[in-house]
């Protein structure tokens, strides 16, 4: 009986070391061929430096295809300046509910203003969960604006991420002493707030001061953006004292970015004032009329 009883307690003690073993095995397994394959849609958050906030892409999309050396080959394409990075041989592995990627490859992004594509050195690390419907998968690239990183996951971006760049064009000023007065190689840069859910807006020009606006709200209309916001901006002429002036800001922008219009308006600046940056080539504009612009706006900022 005793040894009946051992024996019993022996093949217990067996069956638990088993399934310890098998629950160990099952959060640290080596994934099964295919279980991450397929096509994953997105959205990506941009990162570098200068935009530390970061900018946003809707309907992004990664590819993970096998290798028969049970690696796998990962492929991010983005619809905008980001290019295409390609890593051949990425790494999976399974942690607990996710499988984890680690890999080094490359990423191919075009030239400024269309110029040669570039190469660079570039690093995936990330996570996808194992019903794939959970994915978060991070490209560093150092190689780009002093250190890239791009942030692919699931579902859709916030608008103020949408939104978050740095608009470059031409102003037309109006005023009740002067119309369209135009000035060249003016920006307008637009960034998310750290929670994302507002944006700061800032202006800075030689002709009409400096402008840093906080807690602008953006929309959707159709196939634009609508942002909508107030503030103050500092103007001087001549070296002078900056004067402070209230200022209402209002702008669009077009879902693809291409197209844009931001206007600063600044009622008690000469019976009303409206700055408006626009994308596209600025219309030349008669010496005569600039001139009078000018000096419109010069009399009023010295109190004439």
């Amino acid at each position: 009986m005793k040894k009946t009883a051992i024996f019993k307690q022996s093949i217990v003690a067996l069956f638990a070391a088993l399934a310890i073993v098998a629950c160990s095995d099952d959060n640290n397994d080596t994934p099964s061929e295919g279980a991450i394959a397929g096509t994953y849609q997105g959205w990506t958050k941009v990162t570098f430096p200068y935009m530390p906030t970061g900018m946003g892409l809707d309907g992004e999309s990664v590819q993970i295809t096998n290798n028969s050396d049970g690696t796998v080959k990962v492929v991010y394409t983005s619809k905008g300046a980001w290019g295409t990075s390609t890593f051949n041989t990425a790494t999976v592995t399974q942690s607990g509910d996710e499988y984890v990627l680690v890999g080094l490859g490359k990423s191919t992004i075009e030239g400024h203003k269309g110029g040669k594509p570039t190469q660079y050195d570039c690093a995936l690390t990330g996570s996808i969960s194992k019903d794939k419907k959970t994915y978060n998968l991070i490209f560093t690239i150092n190689g780009v604006m002093g250190g890239t990183k791009i942030n692919f996951s699931n579902g859709s971006a916030p608008l103020t991420l949408l939104v978050a760049n740095s608009y470059k064009g031409y102003t037309t000023a109006s005023s009740k002493m002067f119309k369209d007065m135009i000035t060249k190689d003016e920006t307008v840069a637009v960034a998310a707030s750290e929670d994302a859910k507002t944006l700061t807006v800032s202006f800075k020009s030689k002709m009409w001061g400096t402008a840093s606006l906080t807690g602008v709200t953006v929309s959707v209309n159709g196939e634009e953006y609508n942002l909508n916001g107030k503030g103050t901006i500092q103007m001087a002429m001549g070296g002078g004292t900056p004067k402070d002036y209230a200022c209402v800001f209002q702008g669009t922008v077009s879902k693809d970015g291409k197209t844009y219009s931001l206007s600063f308006t600044m009622p008690a600046v000469m019976g009303g004032t409206t700055v408006t940056l626009k994308s596209g080539v600025a219309p030349e504009k008669k010496a005569a009329e600039a001139r009078a612009a000018k000096q419109a706006l010069a009399k009023f900022l010295a109190g004439e």
